[in-house]
């Protein structure tokens, strides 16, 4: 687990001094140690390695001149997945990432951003109380972290923009082009003052200006931040935005071109209609008309025509296909229907009563005559 800025700075105001308790705590009854395992808690918080707890100070051998145990905390996702009855890579996706499956509005918090708290809050705890911390390791869950997460995420985003003088900013943005290397915020913040003119406590804020703006580059690499600005890359990025207005103006262009062309075609139109009168034929709008005209005498002689589809020969013999193959279907379906009587019939049922059970069955189709199917 990483510690927090404060910490390495030896910023926190009290430091216990007590010795931090073991990893086994004494029984008042007994007077016995009793061992307690590691939770998902401990591991979080950064007090266990790969060999259990870390302890308070370093374990050395008397054979060696180097410590015998490690301090290097486990990552808590590679402890949970080593654990007894750990998830399978199924549920790890339902459940441990289902946070992908979040709209835009239901994003969590960042988890470098939550990571920077879990370890100031563990740290501010372990140099707060008497044991470091370590007794109070069940105290916060995660819903806790995830609400400050979102209550610093809020803050931020309504925390007013930086206003730079642009005069600075651009000699900032020089230095970067002239130096042509990376420079972290410890040099930044002392060479920046004099060569822009700005308080030391202005810099981050005039690097966060320059970066809102697309001017420098940032990565984070080990501990600290860099900043860097090219001017390769300065000119890539002009390239991409004359580009970008380069594409525009090709689409601007091209509907200027279909626009023009439609001018040019309904100019066309109109002297087509000029000559037709000047002939003595009709103008577009007469012909439009007409079309109209056309269109609804159409539309009457097709609901005419369907009156007479009756006595139409090919509508007659497609009947006459569906009539027979509704009579083979019906014919299928009576054998089944005498099958079941026969079946009813081996069963020992008697005339009467396989009587009412077919004038139940088959209602009006059902011939008193005939004691069975009306024939078709």
């Amino acid at each position: 687990m990483a510690k927090s800025k404060a910490r390495m700075k030896n910023r926190y105001l009290e430091r216990p001094s007590t010795p931090a308790v073991q990893v086994e705590e004494q029984s008042g009854a007994q007077n016995q140690f009793l061992r307690r395992f590691a939770t998902l808690y401990d591991v979080v918080a950064g007090r266990v390695s790969y060999h259990g707890f870390i302890p308070a100070e370093p374990q050395t051998s008397t054979y060696r001149d180097t410590a015998v145990t490690t301090t290097v905390p486990v990552p808590p996702d590679e402890a949970l997945m080593r654990r007894e009855g750990a998830p399978t890579p199924t549920e790890v996706d339902d459940k441990y990432s289902a946070d992908a499956k979040l709209g835009a509005h239901q994003k969590l918090p960042d988890s470098d951003l939550l990571k920077a708290v879990h370890a100031y809050a563990s740290d501010y705890y372990a140099c707060a109380t008497k044991d470091r911390g370590r007794r109070d390791w069940k105290s916060m869950e995660e819903t806790a972290l995830l609400a400050m997460g979102i209550l610093l995420e809020e803050a931020a985003a309504e925390a007013p923009k930086i206003t730079a003088n642009p005069v600075k900013a651009a000699s900032i943005l020089a230095y970067f082009h002239n130096s042509g290397v990376a420079h972290s915020i410890k040099d930044l913040e002392k060479a920046l003052p004099s060569i822009a003119s700005v308080n030391g406590m202005q810099v981050k804020d005039y690097l966060q200006y320059l970066g809102d703006e697309n001017k420098i580059r940032v990565e984070k690499i080990g501990s600290g931040n860099w900043y860097w600005s090219f001017l390769s890359e300065e000119k890539k990025s002009k390239e991409a935005i004359l580009s970008r207005v380069q594409e525009e103006n090709d689409k601007v262009a091209k509907s200027v071109e279909e626009l023009q062309s439609g001018v040019e075609e309904a100019s066309t139109a109109r002297e087509d209609d000029e000559d037709m009168l000047e002939s003595g034929g009709d103008d577009r709008a007469t012909l439009m008309q007409r079309h109209a005209a056309l269109t609804a005498d159409l539309a009457a002689l097709r609901v005419e025509l369907a009156s007479y589809a009756d006595n139409d020969p090919v509508e007659v013999e497609r009947k006459r296909a569906q009539t027979g193959e509704f009579k083979r279907g019906a014919e299928a379906r009576t054998d089944e229907i005498y099958a079941i009587e026969g079946w009813f019939k081996e069963q020992g049922v008697d005339e009467e009563t396989l009587t009412n059970i077919k004038r139940a069955t088959y209602g009006g189709e059902f011939s008193e005559e005939e004691g069975g199917l009306r024939e078709l």
